[in-house]
């Protein structure tokens, strides 16, 4: 582990759950784009990369990859960590959400105008 000022590098896993260190789970836009997680999964291996985390705040604020380009990365939501269910599943029901929204909106505006 090395110390520059506060940051501080060290290892963290990539899974196909994100990028774990200390058992919390982060990702990033390379990683989602570049598919990391899925990719880990198919391997059935666990690839390693370098985290940088703030020592003040004790939180992991970046990776380096594997061509030492630093990404910034965000703390990933327990529940979206360990539910397991189907991102179309999610998708279709954010749309759906999204519609009914709309529909009760303009519903409101014609009785409003009677």
């Amino acid at each position: 582990m090395d110390t520059f000022n506060q940051l501080i590098l060290d290892k963290g896993i990539i899974t196909d759950r994100g990028i774990c260190y200390k058992n919390i789970y982060y990702s990033c836009r390379i990683a989602i784009k570049e598919n990391w997680f899925n990719q880990t999964l198919i391997s059935e291996e666990a690839s390693y990369i370098t985290v940088v985390i703030d020592s003040i705040q004790n939180i992991v604020i970046s990776v380096i990859s594997h061509n030492g380009i630093i990404h910034d990365v965000w703390k990933l939501q327990e529940h979206l960590v360990t539910e397991n269910i189907d991102y179309f599943e999610q998708l279709n029901f954010l749309k759906d959400s999204i519609k009914e929204k709309k529909e009760n909106a303009r519903n409101k505006r014609i009785i409003s105008k009677m």
